[in-house]
């Protein structure tokens, strides 16, 4: 695994190291921000160094309701948070080492910046540093952040924006030493996009997906996994479409709200940026996109549709009924798991266990 070779390299003193995707932009150093602290203190175990992430992971989450109640509306944020720590994807991919642990440390950064960013010109110098060096994090990371930037920026909500920008730069400035080593080595010929998307409507689509927690089903997408998981559970497939039609609903709602009141605040324009702007920059890039990439907007995306729904009467009855259903897809597809020893066919299939560090077609060991 490589986030285990990142950890044991950095024991040793070597610090740059560089993940190929599948658009064949090298993510950045800062990608294996984590398994490098750990390794260099002397922590190279997977299990060991999963288990800190995830910690860690929920110190971020229980740390953002401190952080962003100054901000936004203690109900709502609360709502928000439980439904994200509930969505079925974010609990299996959180046994994955690098899908989100480091962005989440970004993020909180970032928003808080964000929200703060009219303080004083440092604050806004801070927030442009943040947001470009995203880029050696995460490259999907960074252009959240730009596109964000740039939604306030056309609202005009940003009120020292030469600070912002100055802070830009010298955070490009950063990056461009992160990426020296790959660019010495390699030179530039791979940084570009080579896959396209799934359609044109792909973003909106996947989103809805992993809004809901439907994206858990990628974890089991071979058609006889599927359907024997939806044979043994026949609840499985009904709560998926349930919590599919609550984020459709909640959309709607959102939306209707902002165009009948013409408000447009803080959190609404982060909402905007989550549901148009970002989604239209990324479909104008042709870029593929696959659920992980969503957890770039933390629990921002929860954050806004609830804002909008509290001013219904049945907004936490909605909020109660998607929570337990929650819990009943990821208690569904995980006792599927157990009982089958994985969905051998599917991305959730063969354990490190079984199939031990590394293999030359990932094929063979998906979903390890």
């Amino acid at each position: 695994m490589r986030s285990l070779y990142a950890a044991k390299q950095c024991s040793g003193g070597n610090y740059f190291h560089y993940a190929e995707s599948s658009t064949s932009i090298p993510q950045g150093p800062l990608y294996y921000l984590f398994e490098c602290v750990f390794g260099k203190i002397g922590i190279t175990g997977y299990l060991n160094i999963l288990r800190l992430e995830i910690i860690i992971s929920q110190i971020i989450i229980l740390l953002s309701f401190f952080i962003f109640k100054k901000f936004i509306n203690e109900n709502v944020l609360f709502l928000a948070i439980s439904i994200y720590l509930l969505n079925p994807y974010l609990i299996v991919s959180s046994r994955n080492s690098t899908t989100h642990y480091h962005q989440e440390v970004f993020l909180l950064l970032f928003f808080y910046l964000l929200l703060n960013r009219n303080n004083d010109k440092k604050t806004s110098f801070c927030l442009g540093v943040v947001s470009s060096i995203a880029f050696s994090a995460y490259y999907l990371l960074f252009l959240f952040t730009i596109c964000t930037l740039i939604t306030f920026t056309f609202a005009k909500k940003i009120k020292h924006l030469t600070s912002l920008t100055l802070g830009g730069f010298f955070g490009f400035i950063i990056n461009g030493l992160l990426y020296t080593p790959y660019i010495q080595n390699n030179g530039l010929e791979y940084i570009a996009f080579n896959n396209s998307s799934w359609g044109v409507s792909s973003y909106w689509r996947i989103l809805t997906n992993f809004l809901s927690g439907s994206s858990i089903t990628n974890k089991v997408n071979n058609l006889n996994d599927y359907r024997n998981l939806t044979e043994q559970y026949r609840s499985f497939d009904i709560l998926i479409n349930l919590n599919f039609l609550i984020v459709l609903i909640l959309f709607v709602i959102s939306f209707f709200y902002i165009y009948k009141s013409k408000l447009i605040d803080d959190i609404n324009l982060i909402g905007i940026t989550i549901f148009i702007t970002y989604g239209a920059l990324l479909t104008l890039f042709d870029i593929a996109l696959y659920p992980h990439y969503y957890f770039s907007m933390f629990v921002f995306g929860y954050i806004f549709l609830i804002n909008q729904a509290q001013k219904l009467k049945l907004s936490k009855f909605i909020v109660i009924v998607f929570c337990i259903s929650n819990f009943f897809i990821f208690t569904n597809f995980n006792n599927y798991i157990e009982d089958n020893n994985g969905a051998l066919n599917s991305d959730y299939g063969k354990t490190f266990e079984s199939c031990g560090c590394c293999v030359e077609d990932a094929k063979v060991c998906r979903g390890q």
